[in-house]
C-alpha cells in the first residue's frame, strides 16, 4: 500500500494557485471570461462568490 496522498484544496485555493502561476492578470482573465470588472476573479479566489457552472470550463482553459 502506498503512503502517498493527494492534497485536497478548495476551489478558491486551486484558483488562487492557478491564477498566480498563469502569467495573466486578473483583469485579462476577467475580460476573457466576459466580465467587465476583475473584482469577480478576486471573489472567486476568496471563495466569497461561487464560480458559475457555465464559467468553469472556460476558466479552466485560462
Amino acid at each position: 500500500m502506498s503512503s502517498h496522498f493527494i492534497e485536497r484544496k478548495t476551489v478558491a485555493e486551486f484558483l488562487t494557485h492557478a491564477i498566480t502561476h498563469s502569467g495573466k492578470t486578473q483583469k485579462l482573465i476577467a475580460d476573457e471570461l466576459g466580465y467587465d470588472n476583475p473584482n469577480i476573479i478576486t471573489m472567486f479566489k476568496q471563495g466569497s462568490s461561487p464560480v458559475p457552472l457555465k464559467k468553469v470550463g472556460p476558466l479552466a482553459k485560462r
